[in-house]
């Protein structure tokens, strides 16, 4: 299913999400089913709470585009700068305070980010059947 060709990206996750539906019910009505009877299923959901659930659905749309037409090389680039970006939106916002491990952290990420798009790495050339039984019969 990975790379598929064939395969829709669209759905691929309408499959993963009512599985993911499936065992998520049953853990919300085993653990909070009296409350849920009580109150309904949203209570206590405030606008916060609801950007950061829309964010997080548009967050596993966009990994799975990344997945489905780049490479995992690319995602984890992208998660780490965005985990970054975060650290230091927090620290401008005075939610942490600043550390110099954080400084180095970002600094490398950057980094390591420039170094890949600036000298990408070089394909690898396929190896066919035959090559590989020149080569044993040359040992």
């Amino acid at each position: 299913m990975l790379k598929n060709v064939n395969s829709n990206m669209w759905i691929q996750n309408i499959r993963l999400s009512l599985m993911t539906l499936v065992f998520a019910t049953f853990t919300m009505w085993s653990s909070d089913g009296q409350k849920i009877m009580e109150k309904g299923i949203f209570q206590g959901w405030t606008s916060l709470v609801w950007t950061m659930t829309v964010a997080a659905a548009t967050s596993g749309i966009v990994v799975s585009a990344v997945m489905k037409y780049a490479d995992n090389v690319k995602k984890t680039y992208c998660q780490t700068l965005a985990i970054g970006l975060t650290a230091v939106t927090s620290i401008c916002l005075g939610e942490r305070n600043f550390s110099w491990s954080l400084t180095a952290g970002v600094i490398l990420v950057v980094t390591s980010i420039a170094i890949y798009a600036f000298y990408p790495p070089s394909p690898r050339p396929l190896v066919t059947t035959s090559d590989s039984k020149e080569e044993d019969a040359d040992l």
